[in-house]
């Protein structure tokens, strides 16, 4: 068997790739991401993640977030709260807590707040052409848009004293129940979206880190699109039983028309079940519909309305 001798020099360009290799496949930015997801319409308990991924050792870390309508009407409607994620890589980190065990040398409260600020300012402001620039400090949003939240933490300790003070690099696995920050709340029954971007909360402060040498690390940011979508499952079933159409959706149908019987909305669909025409009510019209679909052989796909559409 022929035997290949390696050279020191051949052995030392492979140990270099590989070296480049690994160091590549653990490379971080620094960069900030707000999830984008999708709800149905009226849906509640609405939880978005916000992610942070830092390539140098963080000291302080500065997060205004704006809530922006993109289309009308298309926005949280109650039920707004936000926090800190304890067991994140930020929560349990010194620029968002403090070391139980250790010695401050000044006070510092364990995480500290994430404020909700109210009016925007557009004359002499901070911010972009899109965003605003923000000032009053209020308890919550006032679910017309825009609004904003606002989170500072800065690192307190002293590492003469051997206290940890940096967030290390590293990255928020891009799970919700992993972020940095959570932003929840009920969206309107609206079909539409509206996002969560960065803005400026006076006199200046901007999305950035800060480094162990207190340099300002500005960060790339991804904002979030939050889509409020139609959902009805029960179209073109209005009993709802999963067979599409037959005399129990004309006996359902009759019954609401014309016994009084409540109707039923799904979660996220704008109309009744019944309503299979989608003008607001259950009536004549949609028990004579759902009768010659079940009977006469007419196509529901032409005889019912598509109430997402």
């Amino acid at each position: 068997m022929k035997r290949t001798l390696w050279t020191a020099a051949q052995i030392g360009v492979v140990a270099l790739v590989l070296a480049l290799a690994v160091q590549s496949a653990f490379a971080f930015e620094n960069r900030v991401t707000v999830e984008s997801r999708t709800f149905y319409a009226g849906q509640t308990a609405c939880t978005v993640g916000v992610y942070v991924e830092n390539a140098v050792p963080v000291t302080g870390i500065v997060l205004p977030f704006e809530l922006r309508a993109i289309d009308s009407g298309s926005y949280p409607a109650s039920g707004f709260w936000r926090k800190i994620n304890d067991s994140s890589r930020v929560g349990t980190s010194p620029v968002a807590r403090c070391d139980p065990g250790g010695s401050w040398p000044v006070p510092c409260n364990v995480h500290p707040p994430i404020y909700v600020y109210a009016t925007s300012i557009t004359d002499g402001s901070c911010s972009g052409p899109v965003s605003h620039s923000w000032s009053e400090r209020a308890a919550n949003i006032d679910y017309v848009t825009p609004d904003a939240i606002f989170y500072a933490g800065v690192s307190m300790g002293d590492p003469a004293l051997g206290e940890d003070i940096v967030l290390d690099p590293g990255a928020d696995p891009l799970i919700t129940d992993s972020a940095a920050i959570w932003i929840g709340f009920n969206v309107s029954n609206v079909v539409g979206r509206f996002e969560i971007d960065t803005c400026c909360v006076l006199p200046v402060n901007h999305l950035l880190f800060t480094d162990l040498n207190t340099q300002i690390v500005v960060p790339f940011f991804t904002k979030g699109i939050i889509t409020i979508a139609c959902n009805c499952p029960c179209a073109s079933d209005p009993n709802c039983d999963g067979v599409s159409t037959d005399i129990l959706d004309v006996f359902e149908t009759i019954n609401v028309a014309f016994r009084a019987k409540p109707t039923t909305v799904d979660p996220g669909c704008s109309r009744a079940r019944t309503d299979v025409n989608c003008d607001g009510v259950t009536d004549v019209v949609d028990a004579v519909v759902v009768g010659m679909v079940s009977f006469g052989g007419l196509d529901p796909a032409v005889y019912y309305c598509a109430p997402c559409e």
